[in-house]
């Protein structure tokens, strides 16, 4: 609460300067933003050699050989989404991936796995949180030779996540109803392995409305200063006025 030598109209009128000056608005619209994140951590686990760590390898593979030997390799990416502000709505999440080369033509499904406790230097099929992997995929995509670019549509999973945790992690795999019974392992560009635009990348588009002021004094006279902060979607300003 602000005091201005006991004139409340006074007191009103500075107060309004203050907010036009920093171009504060009292009820602020929700503003949209958008990041596009590279992985933190990109590697695959082969369960035919579940203590080998892949997490340097310039691709991310995923295979699908259910049949003959129940053979399985998946893709993981992890992503920091610690610069989405808490309280921000997520509106659309893309992962975008390159093809290096698919041996056949297959499905690859993104699923969600709620535990971003590995890392892609030790992770193995023996050590990796497979239990935390979703049961359904939130979006899958017909792989072929004939085409390098791909993107699914994650923002389900992704809108999901528990705004505490400051990661969400994406895994690759086929989907359990495509039981092929051949060796039809995909490749796509990991972070070691793609330069630029070949890098994995997740895009967030969000909505955020914030609106919050605060006074440096919360009693002031004539000819004195105060600083005011005001944070807005989600940008800090701060401003100072002398009051005469």
């Amino acid at each position: 609460f602000l005091y201005l030598h006991h004139n409340p109209a006074v007191s009103f009128f500075l107060l309004a300067s203050l907010y036009a000056s920093l171009g504060v608005k009292q009820a602020a619209a929700a503003q949209v933003f958008q990041v596009t994140l590279t992985p933190t951590d990109d590697s695959d686990i082969d369960s035919a050699f579940p203590n080998n760590n892949y997490g340097s390898s310039g691709g991310v593979y995923v295979l699908n050989y259910y049949l003959a030997s129940s053979r399985q390799i998946q893709g993981w990416l992890k992503f920091d989404i610690s610069s989405i502000p808490s309280g921000a709505t997520i509106t659309s999440a893309t992962l975008a991936l390159i093809l290096i080369y698919t041996r056949v033509n297959t499905d690859v499904g993104v699923y969600l796995a709620s535990d971003n406790s590995w890392s892609e230097n030790s992770m193995t099929w023996n050590n990796a949180p497979r239990n935390s992997v979703s049961s359904s995929y939130t979006d899958s995509k017909s792989v072929t030779n004939s085409t390098t670019s791909y993107a699914w549509n994650v923002t389900p999973i992704v809108a999901a996540v528990n705004p505490t945790q400051n990661s969400v992690t994406l895994v690759l795999q086929p989907p359990s109803s495509q039981n092929l019974n051949i060796n039809g392992w995909t490749v796509f560009y990991s972070k070691e392995g793609g330069g630029g635009s070949s890098r994995p990348s997740l895009t967030i588009t969000y909505s955020y409305a914030s609106t919050s002021v605060s006074l440096s004094n919360s009693s002031i006279q004539y000819g004195s200063s105060v600083t005011i902060f005001a944070s807005t979607d989600p940008v800090q300003t701060t401003g100072t006025m002398t009051l005469q």
